[in-house]
């Protein structure tokens, strides 16, 4: 039994902890997810995820099997680990702490000013040759998101909303910055930059689409630097929440014939305009750094560790 919280432990053992909860609550996940699949759709997530097109009159349950699946796999591990972590797992995963006034200006605007560079790299990436191949597979992910995002209607923005904007940015921005982040700089004991990059390669990876994941890659960069200077997980779930609400608003339009602009057949993006977007990135960034809060200090626990047990 441990005798002590995590955050006294080495970055070995914090990161095995780490593992060891993860794929246990991954395990039972996917066993909980295929349950529901079963009883809700009659079939497995396999033999969903195998179809050429997911039927849209799905998307609804989907949906909601998707925050069950997320709940269990990514958020109660984090909780958990937060908990064994520090006395006051809150402050841990930096979420009572309120940022700055400006952190919120700053990260909205980045997230915003971003999406220009993430739609080049996105075209980028898709011309080359492995991407490519890619392309020319099914696409489980695209299939289920399509499913997911089908309804029209106002009462099905709002339903995407919460599913897809909200909810999934709080549940991965608790797990992946909250928790993996923190884990991974204690662990390598390197420049934290390197545990930011590996986090975001990770985040990246667990959506499980080859054409998405250069831009997810840069995603998952921003946010991890904004969580990183910033010293709150909200700034960061703003900024994740806004990304995927711009893309279900634009599907949505599109969907209800409110515009004719279809986000998955977007022109090319200038490269003047990627690389102006780039470098306001940049310039934000270069402001969170300047004013960035003491990643330590906001940490800091006035209480000694627990006590041997005799």
């Amino acid at each position: 039994m441990l005798n002590r919280y995590l955050i006294y432990a080495s970055g070995a053992l914090q990161f095995v902890v780490l593992c060891m909860l993860m794929s246990l609550c991954i395990l039972i996940s996917s066993f909980f997810i295929n349950l529901l699949n079963e009883h809700f759709l009659g079939m497995s997530i396999q033999e969903i995820l195998a179809l050429k097109s997911i039927p849209l009159e799905t998307g609804d349950a989907l949906q909601w099997i998707n925050i069950v699946g997320l709940v269990i796999a990514l958020l109660i591990p984090a909780l958990l680990f937060a908990y064994l972590a520090h006395p006051q797992p809150n402050i841990y995963l930096g979420a009572s702490k309120p940022a700055r006034k400006y952190h919120w200006f700053w990260g909205i605007s980045l997230i915003l000013l971003a999406l220009p560079f993430s739609n080049f790299i996105q075209e980028w990436s898709a011309g080359l040759s492995y991407f490519k191949d890619e392309a020319n597979k099914p696409d489980a992910y695209a299939n289920y998101m399509e499913a997911i995002l089908s309804g029209k209607g106002f009462g099905a923005l709002a339903s995407n909303v919460l599913a897809v904007c909200i909810l999934p940015a709080v549940i991965e921005e608790f797990a992946f910055r909250g928790c993996i982040q923190q884990v991974l700089i204690k662990f390598l004991k390197g420049p934290s930059v390197l545990a930011i990059f590996i986090t975001a390669i990770l985040f990246s990876v667990f959506h499980d689409q080859a054409s998405g994941f250069l831009p997810r890659l840069f995603l998952g960069l921003i946010l991890g630097l904004a969580y990183y200077f910033s010293g709150s997980i909200w700034v960061s779930v703003v900024m994740h929440a806004i990304n995927n609400f711009v893309i279900v608003f634009l599907i949505w339009l599109f969907k209800n014939q409110y515009t004719t602009f279809d986000i998955y057949k977007m022109s090319d993006t200038p490269m003047l305009f990627a690389a102006l977007s780039l470098v306001l990135c940049g310039i934000m960034l270069f402001y969170f750094y300047k004013y960035r809060v003491d990643y330590d200090m906001h940490r800091q626990i006035e209480v000694e560790p627990l006590e041997e047990n005799n």
